[in-house]
């Protein structure tokens, strides 16, 4: 008893002092010896980033990609506060606003160059070398529809389910003939059910890196496909009434 009453107060004790060592370094409070006012401070930058619309409408998500398939992009900016932004888009410029929305559907597949130059006063405490303004170019990509990230061959786990990987496949084909992305092309998946099953779907909302499965989850499946940078797969559907998490890498 005497050696869990010890054990108790020791705990207490280093606790405490854990709460107070976490409550005295912290370097955005002047009132701590650690205090540093350029903690979290940034030179000014023109850093921005590309976003692809998720679903439709007003509310539909937008997503982070450098690859389009054909869905509106946004170009913003990172910092929203600056005092000047100017964008420079292929032929088109924009001034005073931190977001840009282009339509893009009509571009030939291919690289597009975009730039942006922002004007803000420095902080100049902190970075006396910072003359307020910044710029930046990057490109963005337009790809074929069949080049979204869904569609191939993943190996992985169904967790939960499978003791062994198993392949999975997404691809989009005529129905009749099998010739891959024709206009009239069919979904097609592939050992969802694990028995080397075959069955046409549906899917919505597509961006190179996402896609929806808009089957009903009993006969075709209904879920999100998502894959990441290093091809790793996030797949989470309801298939024959019966939810899966499919969790692997693209392998072709």
């Amino acid at each position: 008893m005497k050696k869990l009453l010890y054990l108790l107060i020791i705990t207490i004790i280093w606790a405490g002092c854990k709460k107070d060592e976490e409550e005295c370094c912290d370097p955005t409070n002047p009132e701590y010896p650690n205090y540093d006012p350029c903690y979290g401070e940034n030179e000014v930058s023109a850093a921005f980033k590309f976003y692809a619309r998720y679903g439709i409408g007003e509310s539909a998500e937008w997503v982070e990609e450098t690859k389009f398939i054909g869905s509106p992009i946004l170009f913003a900016a990172d910092d929203t506060t600056a005092d000047a932004y100017t964008w420079y888009l292929g032929i088109d410029t924009f001034t005073n606003v931190t977001q840009v929305q282009r339509t893009i559907s009509q571009l030939p597949n291919g690289s597009y160059p975009a730039s942006l130059v922002v004007e803000k006063s420095p902080n100049l405490n902190c970075f006396p070398m910072d003359d307020g303004r910044d710029s930046l170019y990057m490109e963005f990509e337009t790809v074929d529809f069949c080049e979204a990230q869904a569609f191939g061959i993943f190996k992985g786990i169904r967790q939960g389910v499978d003791t062994d990987s198993i392949d999975i496949e997404i691809y989009f084909a005529d129905f009749n003939t099998g010739e891959p992305c024709t206009d009239n092309a069919t979904p097609f998946f592939v050992n969802f059910a694990g028995e080397n099953d075959t069955v046409a779907g549906s899917i919505g909302a597509t961006t190179f890196s996402r896609m929806f499965l808009d089957g009903g989850g009993f006969g075709s499946p209904r879920g999100e496909v998502i894959v990441q940078d290093d091809e790793t797969i996030i797949l989470d559907y309801e298939f024959w009434d019966v939810n899966y998490s499919f969790r692997g890498r693209k392998i072709q």
